[in-house]
This record gives structure tokens, sequence and C-alpha cells, in this order.
């Protein structure tokens, strides 16, 4: 799914990425994976794939970058990089997020 030309901010690709199951690194893979989401917008059934096996693998956190479009803009003002948000998909929290960036663009 990800555009051959993508590279993260260390300069791995795609191609770098597909070395690591070939000597049976699945786990290790699964990190640049997240993080090759740089000049693509990844789409939701990107992240499905990533968190899906790394719950086949037992993998206790399935961490990554998420761009959030949030319905309110104006309730989210305050967010400021370096500020922490718990996140919910109902009860209870499912985690946690560490802003890193934020934009009043609509």
């Amino acid at each position: 799914m990800v555009p051959a030309d993508v590279v993260n901010e260390t300069g791995v690709t795609v191609v770098d990425v597909r070395e690591y199951p070939d000597h049976d690194e699945w786990e290790v893979a699964l990190d640049p994976l997240a993080d090759l989401d740089t000049g693509w917008r990844p789409p939701t059934a990107w992240w499905d794939l990533l968190i899906d096996r790394a719950e086949l693998m037992w993998l206790s956190d399935a961490t990554g970058s998420v761009r959030l479009g949030l319905p309110f803009p104006a309730l989210w003002r305050h967010l400021r990089p370096g500020m922490t948000i718990t996140v919910h998909e109902g009860r209870p929290a499912v985690g946690t997020a560490t802003i890193t960036e934020a934009s009043n663009a609509s």
C-alpha cells in the first residue's frame, strides 16, 4: 500500500522494510512501516493492517504518528506541542498521545 518513493525521516523506504521479513524480523518491520507517513497520507486501512499484524505477533504497543481531523476544532485550539491527551474509543481509555504539531488550518 505504500508508494515506492515514500521515505521516512531516517531515509528508510518501503524497499528497505521488505528486507526484514526475509530474515524473520517481522516485529522490526513494524516500526519503520509506522514511520512511513511522510509524503503520503496512509488510509485508515493501512493503520488497521499494522495494528492487526502487531496483535498477531502479541506485541503490546502498536505506536505511530496520527493526524487528527477533529469535528469541533475550536474546542482543541488550546493544544500545543508537548502536551499529552488521553485517547478514547469509548470507555475505558485506550491510550495516550503526545502532541507533536498543531495547526489551526481548516
